[in-house]
């Protein structure tokens, strides 16, 4: 794989940095790594599930996200992933209509958040540096997209429970995607899809035949619908996730593309092997 590689962590990855579950000096020595060997670059999946729980938690927690946030926009962080569907759109270099109502500047965002004293002051206006006004924070917009992602999943997966095992086709489940995206008529390759796509789609039929007990209850299981998006961003030949689940390696075991999924602690312990060249 030639070019840049462009690596982006998962949201239990900052939540563990923060708690200091990872030491703050293994976490400076794994993107000192990253900046060495690639690029490191945010997931605005993971942004939007950081300001969703900021969203739905106490004001007095209001520091303790804010320090996620901090944590995510490490020094040299100013490379942005799209939301996927865009991100593919983008490295197909096909036109796209874009929501007017969806975040674009996620940037700026993080910049108001980390300016703000409280949960209260972005929704009336924090004052930032050089600017003539205060700037609102729409918190509701970021979670839009994940309660739109979350109800889709729940009434898919709930439609399956007690239902027999089904075989799925990656070629159909990729050209609905292709539909979905609004990508199916501007880019008629559908092997591109169905290669691009192999890691988020082993994760979907795990999903649907974890779905199918009739004891599992989807709205507690709503995290494994962020990591299958995150999944999409295999799509790019250069992305790589830096993650802590385990699991999900096992889980897209049939994809190639699990190469491309690093634990943290595997990232963390890269530069100890790197040779002293002193």
């Amino acid at each position: 794989m030639s070019g840049s590689i462009k690596y982006f962590f998962d949201t239990q990855v900052i939540s563990e940095v923060e708690r200091g579950e990872i030491k703050q000096s293994e976490w400076d020595a794994a993107l000192a790594y990253i900046r060495r060997s690639g690029e490191y670059w945010i997931s605005p999946l993971t942004i939007s599930e950081l300001l969703w729980g900021l969203n739905n938690s106490d004001p007095s927690y209001f520091e303790t996200h804010q320090r996620r946030v901090r944590i995510l926009y490490a020094k040299g962080a100013k490379l942005f992933l799209d939301f996927p569907r865009y991100h593919i759109a983008n490295i197909l270099n096909v036109p796209y209509r874009r929501s007017p109502t969806l975040e674009s500047d996620f940037a700026f965002s993080i910049e108001v958040l980390l300016w703000a004293r409280s949960k209260a002051e972005l929704e009336t206006g924090v004052f930032m540096p050089h600017m003539h006004k205060a700037v609102r924070l729409r918190l509701d917009r970021f979670e839009r997209e994940i309660r739109l992602l979350q109800n889709g999943f729940i009434s898919l997966l709930s439609t399956l429970k007690g239902a027999p095992k089904a075989k799925y086709s990656i070629d159909a489940w990729a050209h609905r995607i292709q539909q979905e995206y609004e990508l199916a008529e501007t880019s008629s390759c559908l092997s591109v899809f169905v290669e691009g796509l192999s890691a988020a789609f082993e994760h979907e039929v795990w999903m649907r035949n974890k779905a199918r007990n009739r004891n599992y209850d989807v709205r507690k299981h709503t995290s494994d619908l962020v990591d299958g998006q995150q999944l999409i961003y295999l799509f790019d030949p250069f992305a790589v996730i830096v993650s802590r689940d385990s699991d999900l390696r096992k889980i897209i075991k049939a994809s190639p593309q699990r190469r491309r999924i690093m634990s943290i602690s595997a990232l963390i312990e890269l530069p100890m092997k790197q040779p002293d060249c002193h």
